[in-house]
């Protein structure tokens, strides 16, 4: 019973504050982005460094990121990780627990760009990020077969459109696909948005239109579950329940 009050009261919480702070005008937006982001960089990596990852601020192609390399972690394994949050907010640096952990637990350097942010940059900005960074790890020797592409909520959509551009493109198509409950459908009105709406940890109206900018949210670019999937790498998704 205790558990069930703690998730239920972080969830409360959480969709509070998601709520409020996606209300906020973008300058303020932005100024909460930037005072979470300042206390995440100092700290969480004690705690990395207690996993035995280190944390390196890098640049591919001129996006920046952040690389966290494990310890005796192979040069040629990459997981690129990108980040979610509605594709209008959260950076690197607020997921560096569980990017880190990631890290920790497959020896892989884990990459994950600072791709730019709707609205102020709407599709395919944060799309043509993700690419230019993939390209860049392929060119620096790492072999597609041992390059993740990963993510969650829209950094799992964004995934997934990684890997259309990719093939669009004529480039080799990563190794495979880890998704955390990622946004597969912009329409949000897929079963699984609308009937666990009361339960869900996130507010159902993340807004998408900023990020869209006009694009029809059934494209197959934006929206995997309208796309041609034959050809596609292996995918893990993983969601939560109750």
């Amino acid at each position: 019973r205790l558990h069930n009050v703690g998730m239920s009261v972080t969830r409360t919480v959480l969709r509070a504050f998601i709520g409020y702070a996606t209300s906020l005008p973008i300058p303020e937006f932005r100024s909460v982005e930037i005072l979470i982001d300042d206390i995440c960089r100092v700290a969480l990596p004690p705690f990395l460094r207690g996993l035995g990852v280190s944390v390196a601020d890098v640049e591919f192609d001129g996006v920046p990121g952040i690389e966290y390399p494990p310890k005796d972690a192979r040069a040629d394994a990459v997981v690129l990780y990108l980040h979610g949050g509605g594709f209008i907010g959260t950076s690197p640096s607020m997921y560096a627990t569980f990017t880190g952990w990631i890290a920790h637990e497959t020896a892989c350097r884990v990459v994950v760009p600072d791709y730019r942010l709707a609205p102020e940059f709407p599709y395919p900005a944060s799309l043509l990020d993700a690419i230019a960074v993939y390209e860049a790890i392929l060119a620096s020797g790492v072999p597609a077969e041992r390059l993740f592409v990963s993510g969650d909520s829209g950094g799992g959509n964004l995934a997934t459109s990684l890997t259309v551009e990719a093939r669009r493109r004529g480039l080799p198509r990563p190794a495979g696909l880890i998704l955390f409950s990622p946004e597969l459908s912009l329409t949000l009105d897929e079963a699984s948005i609308t009937d666990n709406a009361d339960r869900d940890i996130l507010p159902w109206n993340i807004p998408v239109r900023p990020y869209l900018g006009g694009l029809d949210p059934h494209d197959a670019r934006v929206s995997a579950v309208d796309g041609d999937l034959r050809g596609f790498p292996p995918a893990l998704v993983a969601f939560g329940g109750e």
